[in-house]
């Protein structure tokens, strides 16, 4: 039969694993959030780099045609 004191150090150990084990799925979660949390940041960064360019081309198209009717008036112009 196994004493008082030995049963009360198994079950320290199986609590302090149980702790350990339960502090390492806190870290992973941490982890795996942070990493999401850049992804999306990242995600985001590159949304609003590719609508910037997108509004330069919009603009530069705008500015292109409005020099094109605005030459065409001018030589129409008898």
């Amino acid at each position: 039969k196994p004493s008082e004191h030995g049963l009360r150090n198994t079950m320290q150990d199986e609590v302090a694993a149980e702790e350990a084990a339960a502090q390492i799925a806190i870290e992973r979660k941490a982890q795996a959030a942070a990493k999401a949390a850049e992804s999306k940041r990242a995600r985001i960064a590159a949304s609003e780099e590719k609508s910037k360019k997108s509004f330069w081309l919009l603009g530069g198209c705008a500015a292109g045609v409005t020099a094109v009717a605005v030459a065409f008036l001018f030589i129409r112009k008898p």
